[in-house]
């Protein structure tokens, strides 16, 4: 009776003992736990692609060398190595990463088309028309660094056409007023023609002025209209709703950077008019 209780008492232990054993072998570390609640979350950002039908070739095969490597550390780990999961953790961070960039990608090309569609009455829209094409095509690619790329482009585009076709408009108006205006004031036209004359042939540097400063007056204009366009800009995305945070940072940019070399020749012309007003101020001394 009493070796049967050993015997028992021993076939417990040693059935303890080895379960023991085998639940060690199986247990995950913290490290290895961690990336496996990564590598979830990328598995789920991969279903939500899916959902939402976008190709997933490129985070599918990427999800495919994250799951190699994770089982390579597990099994390292377990013969006692010590293991690494870093890099499971950045394949899986950027599995997720390419998901929301894909999100977005989609939401700013929409936002693009409808800036077109707003806008094609007004502009040439074909240039930023074959960017959006453009950038549709990378995005069904799964190119989506390409595909930001050539959104932020056609806004550029967009942008420059907008504030050269606004111009262009002006300028002609004002140019029609004073061909009506010429038509119907030629004897004044006539006699300021021949005044023009006489006055090249006395003072060159008085009609050089002059034309700096027509220059400047139509740079002037131009910096107008395009504050002007920066105010509908800012309106369209604060008011309306009409631009994405994407497309309206790009079209600030630009108008600032546009309104910054107007700055910048403006006062160089008013200089070169100083300076040319200084030389007929010598040339009138020594005339005296």
């Amino acid at each position: 009776m009493r070796a049967q209780s050993v015997l028992a008492i021993g076939t417990i232990a040693l059935i303890l003992l080895s379960s023991a054993v085998f639940s060690q072998a199986d247990i995950l570390s913290s490290g290895a736990i961690a990336a496996k609640s990564d590598m979830a979350l990328a598995k789920n950002a991969i279903a939500e692609m899916e959902s939402a039908e976008f190709n997933t070739t490129r985070v599918k095969d990427l999800y495919q060398t994250t799951q190699q490597l994770f089982d390579a550390q597990v099994a390292y780990e377990k013969s006692n190595g010590t293991a690494s999961y870093e890099a499971v953790a950045e394949k899986s961070q950027e599995i997720v990463r390419i998901k929301n960039l894909a999100f977005q990608i989609s939401d700013e090309l929409n936002a693009l088309r409808d800036v077109l569609e707003d806008r094609k009455k007004e502009i040439d829209i074909t240039e930023p028309m074959e960017l959006y094409t453009s950038a549709k095509a990378d995005l069904d690619a799964e190119r989506y660094e390409g595909a930001k790329e050539k959104i932020s482009q056609a806004y550029s585009r967009i942008t420059e056409i907008e504030a050269g076709t606004t111009t262009s408009r002006v300028l002609t108006e004002a140019s029609k007023t004073v061909f009506q205006r010429a038509r119907e004031s030629w004897k004044e036209i006539l006699i300021a023609a021949i005044i023009i004359v006489i006055a090249f042939s006395f003072g060159f540097d008085r009609i050089w002025i002059y034309y700096k400063k027509i220059q400047m007056e139509r740079l002037t204009l131009e910096k107008k209209i395009i504050e002007d366009l920066l105010e509908r800009t800012q309106n369209d995305y604060f008011n309306k709703g009409k631009l994405s945070e994407t497309g309206y940072h790009i079209k600030i940019k630009k108008y600032g950077e546009l309104i910054r070399d107007i700055n910048r020749q403006l006062p160089l012309i008013r200089e070169e008019i100083e300076e040319r007003r200084g030389i007929l101020g010598k040339k009138a001394r020594k005339r005296d």
